[in-house]
């Protein structure tokens, strides 16, 4: 299957299918029909028109140079959701395109849920940072490796590079892992339980998703063990429901879903194939939730004006380290006054990020179905547009921020 389009034909495509400000919809449908509109697609309050063709000409230029075959796209301003712009297709073959509601894959993204989720426990008195891994989880058998570690990538658990080097039979572990519509902590963890540590705790950094695995299981040890729910219904809890959030689900590997967007990728000759899919439950807490785009804004909003945690917590989660620039489960990069959080995925059928500054309450995310993008160069360029205007105040924060 050969990818046909020019970059003319895409930007045509683009700028019918980038969602609409609130003075284009009102020439055409009315004033209550275009806020009835806007509303629906997630905007609280609009970007002016000037901007919002500005943050689409970015997105449609980006999405042309990388050739992009689908990405939805979002603005968070001021610590509201001012823009969301849909671009392309999300499945080639039948030229359907991306809109607001098409769903795609979190990726590494669903580390950032694992970490809100751990320290949500703390806040409880049913976690602590510092004790040792196997203190809640008898089955591990390490006693060097504490939660802390894990979520910082601190832990000396391997990724996939370092795991088919010092523990090759992972992989024949993972056929053991039977898909469902849930998560079994134990069954995941004992596919790499026995992979020796690529370094001492603590004396280095690794970012490894099978660590953020181990990190899921404590946090379902717990949850089961004092609460009754287990990690699943833990995320459900504190950020699906806390935040109204409808899409953001367990991408399970069964599920039929019509919103889910295709994958693509370039085969060795550069010809487009779709991605088959596969199975990403064993890892949702590393990587394996999905959503559409207007609730991956809503959950940066929620960040953003700090609706999750209490504000220790949130200084806990974006502190870097001395020695990288992740902090745990987020990724934190200090630019003056201000602090640029992010976190990328990278995904068999997607590429994804959620990039912002808290203090300005100014954000984007983006995602993508296409394996060779690069999403980060287009929130960054987005960003870079907004920024003259980062010197307004915030929006006052939701209760919890001071």
């Amino acid at each position: 299957m050969k990818k046909t389009w020019t970059f003319a034909s895409y930007l045509f495509f683009t700028v019918l299918y980038a969602v609409p400000t609130t003075a284009q919809l009102a020439t055409t449908t009315g004033a209550a029909q275009a806020e009835a509109t806007l509303v629906s697609n997630g905007v609280e309050v609009p970007l002016d028109s000037v901007t919002a063709a500005r943050v689409d000409s970015i997105a449609q230029l980006e999405a042309g140079r990388q050739d992009i075959i689908g990405m939805s796209l979002a603005v968070i301003k001021q610590g509201v959701i001012a823009h969301v712009g849909s671009y392309g297709y999300s499945d080639w073959e039948n030229q359907i395109p991306v809109t607001p509601r098409s769903e795609f894959r979190w990726a590494s993204m669903s580390k950032s849920l694992t970490a809100i989720a751990a320290m949500k426990l703390q806040e409880a008195g049913l976690l602590q940072l510092d004790t040792l891994v196997k203190a809640y989880l008898p089955y591990w058998p390490d006693t060097t490796v504490r939660v802390r570690h894990l979520l910082q990538n601190r832990s000396g658990v391997g990724h996939y590079n370092e795991m088919d080097k010092l523990y090759p039979s992972w992989k024949h572990q993972l056929k053991s892992y039977k898909p469902d519509s849930s998560w079994h902590a134990e069954a995941a963890v004992r596919v790499f339980r026995e992979a020796p540590l690529v370094f001492k705790a603590d004396s280095s950094h690794l970012y490894s998703t099978f660590g953020f695995v181990l990190a899921g299981a404590v946090v379902d040890q717990i949850g089961q063990t004092k609460l009754g729910k287990g990690y699943l219904d833990l995320v459900q809890d504190f950020i699906i429901d806390s935040l109204g959030l409808s899409s953001l689900r367990p991408d399970y590997f069964e599920d039929a879903n019509p919103l889910e967007v295709k994958g693509y990728y370039k085969d060795k000759k550069g010809d487009l194939r779709a991605r088959k899919d596969d199975d990403v439950t064993w890892k949702i807490p590393g990587g394996g939730y999905a959503s559409n785009i207007i609730d991956l804004a809503k959950y940066v909003q929620g960040l953003i004006r700090y609706r999750l945690l209490l504000p220790e917590s949130y200084s806990t989660l974006w502190t870097p380290q001395s020695d990288w620039d992740y902090a745990m489960g987020f990724e934190v990069k200090p630019e003056g006054a201000e602090r640029l959080v992010n976190h990328t995925g990278s995904q068999n059928k997607t590429r994804t990020v959620f990039a912002f500054y808290p203090e300005s309450g100014l954000g984007v995310v983006v995602m993508c179905n296409t394996e060779w993008a690069n999403p980060r160069e287009v929130a960054m360029k987005v960003l870079d547009s907004l920024k003259p205007d980062t010197n307004t105040p915030p929006l006052p924060a939701d209760g919890q921020r001071r």
